[in-house]
């Protein structure tokens, strides 16, 4: 008799255990379902760009329609062409229409113009994830050089 109320007591130490932390763990997983639906982890992706020097990549912006990319050059490079920019994401050249935002055709040596991209298909809340690559020529007489830059961000509506 004395053997079965020492194994009933540790029984219900078991049970009392297992029920405090089968509690716990619900109550975790009820707050992180609250979380979830609230939309706490599905955050927009920044909007993120950079690229090799002797360029700079000032900033990245996608809507539903184009794609716009904010690059300056330094003094030392002469003028890049539009068409010696290829931007592509996920490794496909998405922009075969590319025009400046100033409307000039290339990038004035020393300056900044945004390259707009306005045949791009993402969708809205869309995380995207891209590259650039300039090809140019700097004022000392070295012709064909590159540079690459990488960009990201979340695509906003029109």
């Amino acid at each position: 008799m004395f053997l079965k109320l020492i194994h009933n007591k540790k029984a219900q130490a078991a049970m009392e255990f297992l029920m405090t932390y089968g509690w716990a763990i619900l109550i975790v997983i009820v707050a992180i379902a609250a979380l979830f639906f609230l939309g706490v982890f599905s955050g927009s992706a920044p909007s993120v760009c950079q690229i090799e020097p002797p360029f700079n990549c000032i900033d990245s912006f996608a809507t539903t329609g184009t794609l716009q990319l904010q690059i300056g050059g330094l003094n030392s490079v002469k003028n890049v062409p539009v068409g010696n920019i290829v931007i592509s994401v996920d490794g496909v050249e998405i922009c075969a229409a590319k025009t400046l935002q100033s409307g000039k055709q290339e990038i004035v040596s020393g300056g900044k113009d945004t390259v707009v991209c306005n045949d791009n298909t993402f969708s809205e809340d869309e995380k995207y994830n891209g590259e650039v690559v300039i090809t140019y020529d700097n004022k000392i007489g070295i012709s064909g050089k590159t540079a690459r830059g990488t960009f990201s961000g979340t695509a906003k509506a029109l």
